[in-house]
């Protein structure tokens, strides 16, 4: 799970957090570390085993006072939840059918934000047309893609001018001595570079959303992190 899930949902000590689609609680983990220790995570997940297990790892690092884990398909059950969190976050297979009961939970009067995992942009689409229907607006999506980079190395002759010095400044490249043919010395710049691994394609691309409701005259924003298979 990208780090942009826990960075769209902007979380700090205190905030309280709905997250359906728990997994193995990798993501979880992050949460409870953002809000910790004032904060509360309300992890939802139709699989009991699952549950038992991140229960057991809550435990194990300190984290059982500030969670609440329930088995529960939130499609068909909604959160249970009324106006008590500052944030949503989905990974499941119909994240559109859980919007109006994320939206129910979510805290009147402060900024709250969703966010939504999904591997398919089919999926993707209809959360976001399930969004603005439910009277969000000004959706202002960006992607986020994952690239494999390489550091490398060359030795040019050195740069004359102003431009060598802006070089050094930055930490682009550096001064070497070496020697030519002849043995004689000469200075020329190692440079360190980022090269792009062609021969391994991105494996998801993010799109990061931002959308705004007006609700009982007070605005709330909202953003939403989704993923789709490249």
């Amino acid at each position: 799970m990208p780090l942009s899930s826990i960075v769209t949902l902007d979380l700090r000590n205190g905030s309280v957090v709905a997250e359906a689609g728990v997994g193995s609680g990798s993501l979880s983990h992050s949460i409870l570390r953002a809000v910790f220790p004032k904060g509360m995570l309300y992890a939802y997940d139709v699989d009991s085993c699952r549950l038992d297990s991140v229960q057991l790892d809550f435990d194990r690092h300190g984290f059982s006072s500030t969670t609440k884990l329930q088995q529960r398909d939130v499609c068909i059950d909604g959160f249970g939840l009324e106006q008590c969190v500052d944030a949503v976050f989905l990974d499941l297979p119909t994240p559109w059918l859980a919007v109006a009961s994320a939206k129910k939970a979510m805290k009147n009067g402060v900024p709250c934000r969703f966010g939504s995992f999904s591997p398919c942009i089919e999926q993707v689409q209809q959360t976001c047309n399930t969004l603005r229907e439910l009277g969000f607006l000004d959706i202002v999506t960006m992607d986020l893609c994952q690239r494999v980079l390489r550091v490398e190395e060359a030795v040019l002759d050195k740069p004359m001018g102003k431009d060598s010095s802006e070089h050094d400044q930055h930490g682009a490249s550096e001064l070497i001595v070496t020697a030519d043919k002849q043995g004689m010395k000469v200075q020329k710049r190692k440079w360190t570079y980022l090269v792009p691994n062609q021969r391994q394609q991105p494996a998801h691309s993010g799109y990061i959303s931002s959308h705004y409701i007006e609700q009982q005259s007070l605005a709330h924003k909202f953003v939403a992190m989704v993923s789709v298979q490249s």
